[in-house]
């Protein structure tokens, strides 16, 4: 099992059904392969789990907006069609606002997290650090 496929969700029912007597330890005894831990994984937004969209998330988080030509150039390996895709999902689903701006004849595009989206980017970061670190709580 990967991490991947607790991620997508892939088997997890499968999983959390099936009875391992190697588990129970792991599980607290319900014979579980998965600690019910790491459930708040799966109640992330499938959204936020693309590499590009993580990267645009916390580098809005970090530094609190920033511009189009700033996400592009800080991200080399995306293209422009590629990054205006990502974004307008992230937009789409509440979690970047978008504001567009004309300084000196030229628009001027720039991006922020919403309180939706910071309160959703946390959670994710928290319910990942769970995960990778094998923390049950945090």
């Amino acid at each position: 099992m990967t991490i991947i496929s607790v991620i997508t969700g892939f088997s997890l029912k499968v999983l959390l059904t099936r009875n391992f007597d190697w588990a129970d330890e792991f599980s607290g005894g319900s014979g579980a392969l998965i600690h019910e831990d790491y459930l708040d994984l799966m109640k992330a937004s499938t959204v936020l789990f693309h590499p590009f969209r993580m990267i645009i998330m916390q580098t809005l988080s970090f530094h609190g907006s920033a511009e189009y030509r700033e996400l592009r150039n800080s991200i080399p390996e995306m293209t422009d069609g590629n990054l205006a895709s990502h974004l307008r999902v992230l937009e789409g689903c509440g979690y970047i606002r978008c504001h567009k701006e004309i300084v000196g004849r030229k628009l001027r595009t720039s991006y922020e997290l919403t309180e939706e989206g910071r309160k959703s980017f946390a959670e994710m970061k928290i319910s990942l650090r769970r995960l990778v670190l094998d923390e049950s709580a945090v």
